[in-house]
């Protein structure tokens, strides 16, 4: 067996047991076994994220920041992306309120962060 760093292009080339399709952009640590056979994985995916939307106050209350974020999504699309992620601080209803009405859906996971 023999473990080596891989790229998403390269594991689209290995059987995916669960088969998932790795976005070519993402990262893998992969043990092989001799016939190159995957045994184990643990991988990196740079996930579509909206983040640090702003609008400045004399223009809040219009559609810009609607037309902006259906702009990225276009963007997103147009980059072979399926998915587009938004975080939202517990104590941020409204910006949880705003996600919704654009069709975001919360998701019941828990993010887990370790400084390196």
């Amino acid at each position: 067996m023999r473990t080596e760093v891989i790229t998403g292009s390269e594991m689209t080339k290995i059987p995916q047991p669960d088969g998932v399709p790795w976005p070519e952009d993402s990262l893998h640590v992969v043990t092989l076994d001799d016939d190159g056979r995957l045994m184990a994985r643990v991988s990196l995916i740079a996930i579509p994220h909206v983040e640090g939307t702003w609008v400045d106050p004399s223009l809040r209350g219009t559609t810009i920041a609607a037309r902006m974020l259906k702009r990225m999504e276009e963007e997103v699309r147009n980059l072979g992306r399926t998915h587009l992620f938004a975080f939202a601080m517990d104590n941020q209803p409204e910006v949880s309120q705003y996600l919704e009405r654009f069709g975001y859906k919360k998701f019941p996971v828990s993010v887990w962060v370790k400084e390196l």
